[in-house]
């Protein structure tokens, strides 16, 4: 269940992410675009507010100009004597302008030459000594030549701190049009820049001047006029930390105002400026926030059902893991979830057929098995008395040369025991001599034990046990039983044994191996009397090969075909069981061996055996083939 709360978490996130993704892209973009058109309108309504301020800055010149020439020329200034001409100077500087009193700091009187008759000073008094000839100077230039007012860069006075602007007034005669004199005032400009800088109250913006060096020559708070502050000029549309620490939108305008650039400066507050963003953005995130909780809700209930579906399909699978195949998943529809409830049903039942099928199967395997195993059992019974009867017969065949064996022995013991006895009672006994036949008899004693030992150990049931086996012990004691017949029949044994004809095997099944070879050898040679039988074991690399002869008269081409076959024989009826070949063959095969038969028909049979040769493992003590 925590995976499906898990799927229902995903698809409630991947459904809200897809309608609330574009409503937050198209927020984004609404509040970018709403940020730019207030921001443009806030920098078109500060360069509006320059504009005036300019114009206003632009009409109080004008008008100050006016003011002067209107009061010079109807006083009469220019054709009075000096002390009348001082008294209107007094009167021009007392009167001020524009309702404004102590306009003008200084007033000068500039007679035709350039030369400065009288200055009245508002802040000290004039000495005559300091009056100035202002022929070369271009507030004297100007109005003279070009016959028009001159306007003075802004300076700031070193009494007052006052912002000052002087101002050369040409005085003319209307009648002749002749320049008489030029009128030279210091004017305060900071009483008017006040005013004007008023302009942008109404919409929260603040304006003061700067030069072009960009230092504040007028600003509402004085500090930041008298801290000779400075600013980067020109600046349009940046948002700044202004001089009262609040983050402002600035826009500059550049004018001339007579000999002097000035830059008019606006700043605007950010949160009065943007302020409808940031409610446009506040309003167009709680629409977000709305609509996401309305998402959330319609996405649960669609996601509800199509994950009810999911948990089913994973009930189905969890118990089909838990071996229920009776289990089937919810299949109604046509849709993606459906069709996976579908396959996942029809793979069930392939999957229950499969294992019905499985099942059946690895029963009868069992049984084919157990059949197998039951066949292996009687085949290796089988074996086993084919081997028992193989030396049965074999014990049948050599039974008159093992007693003629015996016999020989025997017959000597008795005749030592009867010349002993005679000798005895005829008085004639000799020690040396009785001593000695005594020994001869434990001698003969002896052979009869060790053929009668030989023959309770063939006779005895096998075991299958392998172990280390010289190839040359067994052939020695195959002769022991059949030495009698070899003589009888007068036949030569011809032996050549090689270094480490050493194997492992099973040494009463080797001896089974070899009497039987020497049967058949001895039949084959039975026709022609006589003859000669040879064997010869030598090593060849990882094998030990073992070469058995005989000069008989050899096996025909369709008997070699055949002869390994159970109880297939070519001898007459009651003179074998068909099973020496047989035997020899699975003796062979149960020492990973490998037999050959060569015979030409009528002159020899040649049977070349290997055997996997022994080895030792070192360091391990245990034994096994090479």
């Amino acid at each position: 269940m925590i995976g499906m709360k898990g799927i229902r978490q995903q698809l409630t996130l991947v459904f809200v992410i897809l309608t609330i993704v574009p409503l937050l892209l198209v927020g984004l973009l609404l509040s970018l675009q709403i940020y730019q058109i207030q921001k443009d309108a806030a920098i078109v309504l500060q360069k509006e507010v320059a504009k005036r301020v300019i114009n206003e800055m632009a009409t109080v010149s004008a008008e100050l100009t006016d003011h002067l020439q209107h009061l010079a020329l109807i006083s009469g200034l220019v054709g009075m004597d000096l002390e009348n001409q001082r008294r209107i100077l007094d009167q021009i500087a007392a009167l001020g302008f524009r309702q404004q009193k102590n306009v003008f700091n200084d007033v000068s009187l500039l007679g035709p030459e350039g030369h400065e008759l009288l200055k009245i000073s508002r802040l000290r008094v004039a000495d005559p000594k300091e009056l100035h000839n202002y022929k070369d100077d271009t507030l004297f230039t100007v109005p003279v030549n070009e016959k028009r007012p001159f306007y003075g860069g802004l300076q700031i006075s070193p009494v007052s701190r006052d912002i000052e602007m002087i101002v050369s007034v040409p005085l003319v005669e209307k009648r002749t049009g002749k320049i008489m004199a030029v009128l030279l005032v210091t004017a305060r400009l900071d009483l008017f820049l006040e005013t004007i800088m008023a302009e942008g109250g109404s919409h929260k913006i603040s304006i003061f001047f700067a030069d072009e060096s960009g230092m504040v020559v007028s600003h509402e708070d004085p500090s930041v006029r008298l801290s000779v502050a400075r600013i980067t000029v020109p600046v349009d549309g940046q948002i700044i930390k202004g001089f009262d620490g609040q983050r402002s939108l600035r826009v500059t305008e550049l004018f001339k105002f007579g000999l002097q650039p000035l830059y008019v400066i606006c700043d605007y507050h950010v949160h009065d400026a943007l302020g409808g963003v940031i409610s446009s953005v506040a309003a167009v995130g709680f629409f977000i926030m709305v609509f996401l909780a309305v998402s959330l809700t319609v996405a649960y209930k669609l996601v509800a059902p199509i994950v009810g579906r999911i948990e089913n399909l994973s009930d189905v699978a969890l118990a089909i893991y838990e071996g229920n195949y009776g289990q089937k998943a919810a299949a109604e529809g046509d849709d993606e979830v459906s069709l996976l409830a579908k396959a996942m049903n029809a793979m069930t039942k392939r999957l229950v057929d499969d294992i019905d099928r499985r099942r059946r199967a690895e029963e009868a395997l069992t049984a084919e098995i157990t059949e197998r195993i039951r066949m292996e059992k009687e085949h290796v019974g089988i074996k086993i008395k084919a081997l028992a009867q193989d030396k049965l017969a074999t014990l049948g065949e050599v039974a008159t040369g093992v007693a003629h064996e015996i016999n020989q022995p025997l017959s000597y013991v008795k005749i030592i025991q009867e010349s002993a006895l005679r000798d005895l009672t005829e008085g004639r006994f000799d020690q040396d001599e009785f001593l000695e036949e005594c020994r001869g008899s434990l001698a003969q004693i002896a052979r009869i034990s060790v053929i009668i030992d030989h023959l309770r150990t063939f006779g005895r049931e096998e075991s299958l046990a392998m172990a280390e086996v010289n190839l040359a012990d067994v052939w020695g004691n195959t002769l022991i039983i059949f030495n009698q017949r070899i003589r009888q029949k007068n036949v030569s044994i011809r032996e050549d044994f090689g270094e480490d004809t050493t194997i492992l095997g099973n040494s009463l099944k080797l001896e089974q191996l070899f009497i039987n070879l020497l049967q058949n050898s001895l039949y084959a040679l039975k026709p022609k009397g006589g003859g000669e039988i040879a064997i010869a074991v030598r090593k060849e690399r990882d094998m030990v090969e073992v070469e058995f002869a005989d000069t008989g008269m050899g096996i025909s081409a369709g008997v070699l075909e055949k002869m390994y076959e159970p109880f297939f024989t070519t001898k007459a009826v009651g003179e074998g069981t068909g099973l020496g070949l047989a035997i020899v063959y699975g003796i062979i095969m149960d020492h990973q061996g490998t037999i050959d038969c060569c015979s030409q028909e009528g002159l020899s049979t040649v049977f070349t055996i290997r055997f996997p040769r022994y080895r030792e493992y070192s360091g391990t003590g245990e034994m096994g083939l090479s």
